[in-house]
């Protein structure tokens, strides 16, 4: 009787400790579910490309969390700015010259809350996968404080054509400053794969809608400024996002 008895028990224990171990382990989900990480593109396109007359910087940070298999929430936080400045072709009449010296820039803060969705269970769990595809979407709040400004010289122009000598009040300068609010979405295809087992890296194309108003403008001269200055409204697809994401 003995015997029988503990038989019994064993087999009981072994059954109920391989129900421990399927209910404890879940095959269909990453576990690491939070990231965080930086944008890399533009940073190094801006660094290639910056000029002392042409300069460009893009920062972006985000942290994400899964808070399903296949649906993760996504907050960023991105800090631009820009600065052209032209050397444009000179005005040339039969007795003087004028040259401008025209530049734009602008400094840019903005926010993001979003969602992504991706079948991650073949790329992130059982590795027979290398890439993943997705879709972001994310609503935008944001600042830029833009301005843009001209500077017009007149010069005499001698017998020969040759310019020589500033005409006096001819020097003008003509600027505008706006602080701008904004709002909006992008919708953000792309794809993403794990590199080894913390990190990840993600390509995504934006494709931006965004609401633009002025909240407060100083204007001298009145210059020139490009058609899309004044627009309330706002589409385009951006330059493509490369990510890293450290996982935990």
């Amino acid at each position: 009787m003995r015997a029988p008895l503990s038989a019994t028990l064993f087999l009981i224990g072994l059954a109920t400790l391989a129900q421990d171990d399927f209910v404890g382990t879940d095959t269909l989900e990453d576990p690491l579910r939070w990231s965080g990480g930086v944008e890399l593109l533009r940073p190094v396109i801006d660094l290639i490309d910056n000029q002392p007359d042409a300069h460009f910087l893009r920062l972006e940070g985000f942290v994400q969390r899964w808070v399903r298999p296949d649906i993760a929430a996504r907050f960023s936080v991105t800090y631009a700015t820009d600065y052209e400045a032209i050397q444009e072709p000179p005005f040339i009449t039969d007795t003087t010259k004028v040259t401008r010296y025209a530049t734009q820039e602008s400094t840019d803060l903005r926010f993001g809350a979003g969602m992504v969705i991706q079948k991650r269970r073949e790329a992130f769990v059982e590795g027979t996968k290398h890439f993943a595809p997705l879709l972001g979407v994310t609503l935008l709040v944001g600042r830029q404080d833009r301005s843009i400004t001209d500077e017009d010289q007149g010069y005499f122009r001698d017998s020969v054509g040759v310019a020589f000598e500033p005409v006096p009040g001819t020097d003008v300068r003509s600027s505008r400053t706006d602080r701008m609010f904004y709002a909006g979405f992008d919708v953000a295809p792309g794809l993403s794969g794990r590199l080894g087992q913390r990190w990840e890296l993600e390509m995504r194309l934006p494709i931006e809608f965004t609401w633009w108003s002025t909240w407060e403008s100083t204007t001298v001269n009145y210059p020139g400024v490009p058609d899309w200055w004044d627009q309330p409204v706002n589409v385009g697809v951006r330059w493509p996002r490369l990510y890293v994401h450290y996982r935990w």
